[in-house]
């Protein structure tokens, strides 16, 4: 009967890792997506004849904004793997989980701020 818990605990253990993976591996992408178009803004906005070099005033400062997107994405990346590794030496899924959440809901308010930022430099860039 004990083993059977050891199991389930193992199983809920192992589900935990690949959802914290799993997410870890989306910020990763969405970060490096964000630095790709910083790249790419910065290069239309100095490459005359562009929709960047045509709206260079209004999407320069909006490069702050998606620099903190990248570092906010990176951030919750690590959060992630702090996460994982805590749980890897022994602190309880729950624990873990109950350190996530406020943290989680924190930058989640966090993320859609910035994440507005970048949807306004793809709607000027695509107008």
């Amino acid at each position: 009967m004990a083993d059977k818990g050891n199991k389930d605990k193992k199983h809920n253990f192992e589900n935990i890792v690949q959802l914290l993976v799993d997410a870890l591996q989306r910020m990763t992408i969405c970060e490096n997506e964000v630095n790709k178009a910083i790249v790419k803004i910065r290069k239309s906005s100095n490459t005359q004849g562009t929709k960047g070099a045509d709206h260079k005033y209004l999407l320069f400062p909006k490069i702050a904004g998606l620099k903190r997107l990248a570092v906010l994405y990176r951030s919750v990346s690590e959060k992630y793997i702090n996460s994982i590794d805590k749980m890897a030496d022994g602190i309880s899924e729950d624990k873990v989980m109950a350190d996530l959440l406020p943290y989680s809901t924190s930058i989640n308010d966090q993320l859609k701020s910035e994440k507005e930022c970048y949807e306004q430099v793809l709607s000027i860039l695509r107008a």
